[in-house]
């Protein structure tokens, strides 16, 4: 008897060359496990993971994608587990503006994320990034509104909630780019970005033999 099913993996990183080559180690793999097909290709049951990912496919309007989604709509992830927090181009409001990105994360926090009693007042949200695009004209307009109002979120506080924590953005030193794999030529960030993160940022550190071996494999070798 041969038994079909689908298995996924999702990455954090963009699949650009240059991006796979040099920066695979902030690259977070996600490995579903195999997902049956369904018995009669009815899904009475469909979670938030496939119909987050039926519609983050969808979303390309892209044909090629077309038989993928098929494929997924005739199997059974109901026991994913999981919810996918994605991102697509454009601008997005209403109802939509819920679907992607950081305002979906805070939904999520909302509705499943720890209470308040939980989370210490002064624990701070630490972010990391690979790229930055527009901030705004001040940290208050986006960075420190409404992207640290999603990542602050906690069970019950809803999607207008206004309570944020410390934020704390990890951002290379001098020395981390000269010795980084493509060096100057890596790093740019413009005056304005610069002034809007300096209250924020800190350096990162971590063992140097922990370094020279992820350095030595590859995710894509």
């Amino acid at each position: 008897m041969v038994v079909f099913a689908l298995s996924y993996t999702l990455l954090t990183s963009f699949p650009v060359t240059g991006i796979r080559k040099h920066k695979v180690n902030f690259c977070s793999v996600w490995v579903s496990r195999k997902f049956p097909k369904l018995s009669n290709d009815v899904d009475l049951h469909q979670t938030g993971f496939k119909s987050d990912l039926l519609e983050y496919l969808s979303a390309y309007r892209n044909i090629g994608l077309g038989e993928w989604v098929e494929r997924i709509k005739k199997h059974d992830l109901s026991e994913a587990g999981v919810n996918l927090v994605a991102s697509v181009p454009g601008g997005h409001c209403g109802r939509d503006m819920l679907k992607w990105g950081h305002m979906k994360l805070r939904k999520l926090l909302s509705q499943h994320g720890p209470s308040s009693s939980m989370v210490s007042s002064g624990w701070p949200v630490i972010g990391q990034f690979s790229s930055i695009g527009s901030l705004g004209p001040s940290s208050t307009h986006w960075l420190t509104g409404e992207w640290l109002t999603s990542l602050s979120a906690t069970h019950g506080t809803g999607i207008t909630a206004t309570k944020t924590a410390k934020l704390n953005l990890v951002f290379p030193t001098v020395e981390n780019v000269q010795n980084s794999l493509e060096g100057y030529p890596g790093m740019y960030v413009t005056m304005v970005m610069r002034q809007i993160c300096l209250y924020y940022v800190i350096s990162w550190g971590i063992n140097t033999l922990f370094i020279a071996k992820c350095s030595q494999t590859s995710l894509f070798d």
